[in-house]
Formats: structure tokens, sequence, C-alpha cells
């Protein structure tokens, strides 16, 4: 089902707090980290781009915004990878920003006082 999806612009992606497959109970650290490579691939398989700490921009009509995508980042014991730094690196302060990142908290810990504005954070 999922692979079936189309949108004029590309489908885009984060990883979840789940996809590290931190809560399984893995053989080796290798296997763990085949697991994580293996969803990766399954993405791109079905066109998706992985958006890993990094931002694209998106133009349409004359009109340009950057999609900025982060790994997660959430409070307590979950894990904090993603990075606003690297992932806004090189965009225009002045540009639409649209970020997305799995945990909502990570937009009340860390987005909402950064000081490049993201004027919508999609979330869940």
């Amino acid at each position: 089902v999922l692979g079936s999806l189309s949108a004029p612009d590309g489908i885009y992606s984060v990883l979840g707090n789940h996809d590290y497959g931190d809560y399984v109970s893995w053989a080796s650290v290798e296997e763990k980290q085949a697991n994580l490579n293996d969803l990766k691939e399954r993405q791109a398989k079905m066109g998706w781009q992985l958006l890993l700490n990094e931002h694209i921009s998106i133009k349409r009509d004359g009109q340009e915004f950057s999609l900025i995508g982060v790994e997660n980042w959430g409070v307590g014991g979950f894990k904090k990878s993603g990075d606003v730094q690297a992932a806004t690196q090189g965009i225009d302060p002045e540009s639409f920003k649209i970020l997305m990142s799995h945990d909502p908290s990570h937009w009340e810990h860390q987005i909402k006082d950064h000081p490049m504005k993201v004027h919508l954070t999609l979330s869940g």
C-alpha cells in the first residue's frame, strides 16, 4: 500500500524511534545495523527520499520552500539523533521552512526557540 503512494514533488520520510531497532534484542550490533539499512533500502525502492538531517528545496509555480528532515529526537530515553544545525545548513533564513521530525516533543525542546525559524513542523 505505501509503495503505491505518489506525489508530483516526491515522497519524503524521516526516521522515528522504532526504526532504529532499539527495542529489540539483536544477536549483534551488525544485525541491528543491517535491519536499519534494510529499512532505508526499502524506502528507497518505493521511491521515497529519506531525509537524514538534511533539507531539499521544492519549487512550484515560481514559489520555493525548504523541506527539512531530521532523524529522531525525543525527550527522556528516546534517541536524540536529530541535528537541526546540520539539516538547516545552507538554507536561506528568509525562506519558508517545513520541518519533518518524528517526535512532536522536538518542537517544544529545540525548534520553537531555534534561531532558524521554522514555519510548520510535521510530526507523527
